[in-house]
């Protein structure tokens, strides 16, 4: 039984060592803006024949993944939904991304880190203020909780319904 517990540790430790990475994943991603202007589909790849992941309503506000463009379709994701692909003739009111190494030239808005406002050089309620402010979050002074197989079935199962 005690090797059980040290398997776990082994197949736990990687994943806790890639999550702060994952968070800077989410920055080097840029991400322009896209709205549709009638009811449509956004599918798993970039073709009309392409499986339906989901049916979009009319005025559905969406983010453009990467500026990527193929097929005449737009990569897309929902605030809360999956990955895909719309037909650009679809979408109206399409913004490019900011590139990051564009963004990355800017000069910081204050002198020192201590100075720095919790949402950074970034106007307040904007994607990468919300970033800079997970960024700085403080965890609480709570307990340790030591968790079970069965609490990782629990957050999968609020992740998917969350996700989708």
């Amino acid at each position: 039984m005690k090797w059980l517990g040290c398997a776990f540790v082994l197949l736990l430790a990687p994943m806790l060592m890639v999550s702060p990475a994952r968070s800077q994943d989410v920055e080097q991603n840029s991400f322009g803006t896209a709205v549709t202007t009638r009811a449509t589909t956004l599918r798993a790849t970039a073709a009309a024949e392409g499986t339906a992941l989901r049916f979009l309503a009319a005025n559905e506000p969406l983010r453009w993944v990467e500026n990527e463009q193929r097929n005449g379709f737009l990569r897309v994701i929902q605030a809360r939904g999956p990955v895909g692909w719309v037909a650009e003739s679809d979408l109206g009111d399409v913004q490019r991304a900011v590139l990051v190494a564009e963004a990355q030239t800017a000069t910081a808005c204050q002198t020192t880190l201590a100075a720095c406002p919790v949402n950074g050089c970034e106007g307040v309620g904007t994607a990468h203020a919300l970033l800079n402010e997970q960024k700085r979050h403080v965890p609480t002074t709570e307990p340790i909780k030591l968790l079970a197989f069965a609490d990782f079935k629990g957050l999968q199962q609020q992740a998917d319904t969350l996700v989708g």
